[in-house]
């Protein structure tokens, strides 16, 4: 439920129109996202995450990052196309590169929670 009212937000924010502030090259976030997730991954293939939430205890796997991540990139390129009707000032290349950016940095806030189960 929070992830839905986030993203309604953000389209909000898009609809009163935003400015990005993203490199002009796609190569450049996907080549970071792509050496993060790959840390993330090998990490995590020798030590999952363990998370516990009140009375919930999971782990967090390699094969579960993989999995979400091929669904994100799908989440992706639908979102940019979206954002990028919302705001045709800002084409669909930005949006990527940008949904890109914010997601590197939830991979490093995930860095963050590994360190923190050790």
């Amino acid at each position: 439920m929070e992830h839905k009212k986030a993203y309604l937000a953000l389209i909000e924010e898009i609809n009163k129109g935003t400015d990005l502030a993203v490199p002009s090259k796609n190569s450049d976030y996907d080549k970071l996202l792509n050496e993060t997730y790959q840390q993330l991954i090998a990490k995590l293939k020798k030590s999952p995450i363990a998370v516990s939430m009140g009375a919930n205890n999971t782990t967090i796997e390699a094969d579960d990052i993989r999995q979400v991540q091929r669904v994100w990139l799908k989440y992706r390129d639908s979102s940019a196309k979206l954002f990028a009707r919302i705001d045709p000032s800002i084409d669909e290349n930005a949006w990527k590169r940008w949904l890109t950016k914010k997601r590197v940095e939830e991979f490093k806030d995930m860095f963050a929670l590994w360190e923190m189960s050790d």
